[in-house]
């Protein structure tokens, strides 16, 4: 098993400005300029989700609560404190959308209200295909089929006026754009209890690929789901898991 280093950085108020995980061989630069040396963390996920502000709600799952509770100690706060800036970040992001036939554009900025690393500055413009469209609905289906679905996204007309407008560069989103992504779509469908799971391109440790949960919270007294919900981040174990995908591409 790999052993990892902590390093925080500080200003000379005392708050922690950039947390880095260095591998003990692998070459790797700051966190939040670099992505992850090999594959990312639980730990290094919740990091992440703090300094752009991210919306979690933390899995009950003992490796979760591991990472939680390393954290803590980190940052010199109780778990309850941490916990609670994970699921602020609920309202840390500002939103427009425009939705021109098939696809919504989603414009997303921090508020830079984060407490525990200082807060990242950048903005999220992205194309979302939608996944109510014909024939690549909301359907679950395996990492290699959703490539496969990007594909066939490819040589859709997106074109408005009559014209010919095709966008080669879909592709499926990363966990941050998942973060942002999922905290503002709405449900189209009844979620059930487990919610649903979309698909990103990162990598875990263990080289499996991280899937973002978008699940309901609050039900009505017939068992169904309200307008209440979590979001958290799953590990796949198989080349056989499902997922939905959501197509992304920079929307600038």
């Amino acid at each position: 098993m790999k052993k990892y280093l902590f390093m925080v950085l500080f200003t000379f108020a005392g708050t922690a400005t950039s947390l880095e995980l260095l591998p003990e061989v692998d070459d790797v630069g700051l966190f939040g300029l670099d992505e992850a040396p090999v594959g990312y963390t639980i730990e290094y996920i919740y990091r992440m989700a703090l300094e752009y502000e991210f919306y979690v709600l933390p899995s009950n799952e003992a490796e979760h609560q591991e990472a939680i509770d390393n954290l803590v100690q980190i940052f010199s706060t109780t778990k309850k404190r941490l916990i609670d800036e994970l699921v602020r970040s609920r309202s840390a992001k500002k939103a427009t959308y425009r939705s021109e036939r098939r696809i919504t554009k989603i414009t997303s900025t921090p508020l830079k209200k984060g407490r525990f690393i200082t807060p990242s500055t950048e903005t999220f413009s992205l194309c979302i295909f939608s996944p109510e469209a014909p024939h690549f609905g909301f359907r679950k289906q395996t990492y290699q089929e959703a490539q496969e679905t990007l594909e066939k996204i490819k040589k859709v007309n997106l074109s408005t006026s009559g014209g010919w407008d095709f966008f080669n560069d879909w592709r499926i989103p990363t966990l941050k754009e998942l973060f942002v992504i999922t905290q503002y779509l709405p449900f189209k469908k009844r979620a059930g209890k487990t919610g649903y799971f979309f698909w990103s391109s990162n990598f875990t440790a263990e080289k499996n690929r991280w899937t973002i949960r978008k699940f309901p919270t609050r039900f009505d007294r017939q068992g169904q789901p309200l307008n209440y919900y979590g979001i958290d981040f799953v590990s796949t174990e198989r080349k056989t898991d499902l997922a939905l995908l959501v197509a992304v591409r920079d929307c600038r």
